[in-house]
């Protein structure tokens, strides 16, 4: 048996090339919107950024304060400014893949946890998998209330630089995901590819308004 790793698939780069503009927003104090724009913008970047990467993208600027508040809401102990920044990222993306796609839970879950458990501390996969699990066992409920259409901006990330290592914790993290970017150019065309174990969803609405 091949002791190498399986190759990650185009949904799952998509997921961490979104993680890593959720992270640099809110590690700048910028708004997602605006952080996805220069990203968009950016010259010399290796590869544009994946159709799905930006569906999870323009889904957590469009319901951003739902999905903070759910978050904050669900998190025992950890109000949403405490916890670590990259735990906050990876549970905006979970949440948003939980509400408003086809995509099971369990699978969210797992790639969030996976995420976690790479760039986070030795506790966040658990700590994540606890949070999402409730806000999962609470989908049918949740998909059934109505939603005020949030301006664009309502999905201002934290200023809060909680652990005071700013310049650290964004360099650390930018290393490790940027290194995949090579890889996603030659899977951009591909990016529409669902997993093993889950459905593609119907595209958001990327105007973000229900």
């Amino acid at each position: 048996m091949s002791d190498k790793p399986a190759k990650q698939s185009a949904r799952g780069k998509a997921r961490k090339r979104a993680l890593d503009i959720l992270f640099e927003a809110d590690q700048r104090g910028m708004y997602l919107d605006d952080m996805v724009a220069e990203r968009r913008e950016r010259a010399g970047h290796p590869a544009p950024l994946p159709a799905f990467a930006l569906q999870i993208l323009e889904g957590v600027i469009a319901h951003g304060r739902r999905i903070d508040d759910l978050i904050d809401s669900h998190s025992v102990d950890w109000p949403l400014d405490r916890m670590p920044a990259v735990d906050r990222a990876i549970m905006r993306l979970g949440v948003w893949e939980i509400l408003y796609t086809d995509t099971p839970g369990r699978v969210v879950m797992s790639e969030a946890v996976a995420l976690a458990n790479d760039l986070s501390t030795d506790n966040s996969g658990r700590f994540v998998n606890g949070v999402l699990g409730r806000i999962n066992d609470l989908k049918p409920s949740l998909s059934e209330l109505s939603e005020v259409a949030e301006p664009q901006h309502a999905a201002a990330v934290s200023e809060t630089d909680t652990d005071g290592d700013f310049d650290d914790d964004f360099d650390d993290f930018e290393g490790a995901v940027d290194g995949d970017d090579a890889d996603d150019a030659d899977d951009a065309d591909a990016t529409e590819d669902a997993d093993d174990t889950d459905t593609d969803a119907e595209p958001h609405d990327s105007t973000g308004r229900d």
